[in-house]
């Protein structure tokens, strides 16, 4: 069971904006109310960092506010699928403001080949994506979604 001292994430600090594409404006803010963490996730570390964010209110869908699918069985995260990645990240252009929601689509990486490229760094708790063959679209550290299947980014 989730354990409040053992979590590097503290649910009445966070805060999750819907129906907006800008970090801080527009849409509705809902109020964090509990964060399930994996059981296996290990504090302050990227190894089975995947939570559940329950929230003190519910979300009310509409045109600019929906769900996303995410993966649900191994074949969704196959390598040479493409997926959509978003997040609010930096980039190398140090000019580029990072208020307003970013996405790029990029394909699954093997595990065997991104393993090559970090020395065997990757476990199966990971999913290795990025398009580094042909003009290196990816992402780098931070907090992003990633969506595979059906992903459009009209």
């Amino acid at each position: 069971m989730f354990n409040q001292q053992e979590s590097d994430t503290i649910a009445p600090y966070m805060n999750v904006r819907v129906g907006s594409a800008y970090y801080k404006q527009g849409g509705t803010i809902h109020h964090v109310e509990t964060v399930v963490n994996h059981p296996d996730h290990v504090p302050y570390s990227w190894i089975m960092d995947y939570a559940l964010l329950m929230l003190k209110d519910s979300i009310v869908f509409s045109a600019v506010a929906q769900p996303i699918a995410l993966a649900s069985r191994p074949e969704d995260l196959l390598s040479d699928r493409h997926c959509v990645v978003t997040g609010w990240g930096r980039t190398l252009n140090e000019e580029e403001s990072f208020e307003k929601l970013r996405a790029v689509e990029i394909p699954l990486v093997s595990r065997m080949l991104c393993n090559a490229s970090y020395e065997g760094k990757i476990d199966s708790s990971m999913v290795c994506a990025g398009d580094y063959m042909n003009g290196g679209k990816g992402v780098t550290a931070g907090k992003y979604c990633l969506k595979c299947g059906k992903a459009s980014m009209g």
